[in-house]
């Protein structure tokens, strides 16, 4: 006679690797170890289509192990960018903190679906990870006699190349190449969001834009921010010159935009400059705006 504690043990591991996951990606300083990376790949790859193929497939004649397995890297690369796409439109945006706590509350939401639904199941039919057999299926794999071999071969193969592909994301990942070095630069509207900017304005009106740099040069980075209008520098109440970023670290500032010039889809450029190289922009972003003067009412 199986436990309920060990029926649901897969989601009791699952449970605690989240909430683990998300201690050292959240709280300072355990985010500052690559042990974050680690632990948040599986989190990523794995865990929400796990979840997923559980509460879809709760049987355990419904799928045997390898299927299981593979369907649940499959529906995990489905399911991430589509929680990514939607925190695109919402005030949080694509950011770290919004994407992990998002991805937390789904896999636990889905979680507690899935118990709900293999609880409603007699007891010999639910399907559970049964940790005593594990070794002895695998042994079973490579040594019994009782299926064709090539379909005993096919599946040692798919697990050893799930294996091999979680390794070498994980190494590529810890291990970066210091020779991919670049910046991120990105502009916001006032609600933190990376599209809803204004097409049209009138001479007096202003927009909020908030300007973002990020380091991944591998070594602290001065930059140079020019602002134009129609191929004229604006005059702003900011120093935007000389700013020293450290590697890895997030520079933003918030811009008040007053244009004085008038005229049909006029251009808003934003152009970064790099270690006092004023050749060329290093990084550049543009806005289009219609800027329209006032109309005296008498």
């Amino acid at each position: 006679m199986v436990s309920k504690k060990e029926i649901n043990l897969d989601f009791l591991v699952v449970i605690l690797y989240v909430i683990i996951t998300a201690a050292f990606i959240l709280i300072p300083p355990l985010n500052e170890t690559s042990t974050r990376t680690i632990l948040g790949l599986p989190m990523i790859l794995i865990l929400p289509g796990y979840v997923m193929v559980v509460l879809l497939f709760p049987r355990k004649e419904d799928l045997d192990g390898v299927e299981r397995v593979a369907l649940s890297f499959g529906l995990s690369i489905l399911i991430v960018p589509l929680i990514g796409y939607t925190l695109n439109f919402t005030q949080w945006g694509i950011r770290l903190v919004p994407v992990v706590m998002a991805l937390s509350f789904f896999i636990l939401f889905i979680c507690i679906l899935a118990i709900i639904r293999r609880s409603l199941l007699p007891e010999d039919e639910k399907y559970y990870v049964d940790t005593k057999s594990v070794a002895s299926s695998l042994k079973k794999i490579v040594y019994t006699n009782s299926s064709p071999r090539i379909n005993q071969l096919l599946s040692v193969f798919l697990v050893v190349l799930i294996v091999a592909s979680v390794m070498s994301i994980i190494y590529i990942v810890v291990t970066p190449n210091e020779d991919e070095t670049f910046t991120e630069f990105y502009i916001k509207n006032k609600d933190g969001l990376l599209s809803g900017f204004p097409s049209s304005m009138k001479t007096g009106d202003n927009v909020v834009v908030i300007v973002g740099i990020k380091n991944h040069e591998y070594a602290t980075t001065t930059y140079n921010l020019d602002i134009q209008l129609e191929n004229q520098s604006m005059v702003l109440p900011y120093d935007l010159n000389h700013v020293q970023i450290a590697h890895n670290q997030t520079w933003e500032q918030m811009i008040i935009i007053e244009p004085t010039y008038t005229g049909k889809v006029s251009e808003l450029k934003f152009l970064l400059y790099k270690d006092n190289n004023f050749r060329e922009p290093y990084r550049d972003l543009h806005l289009w705006i219609n800027v329209s003067e006032v109309e005296n009412v008498n």
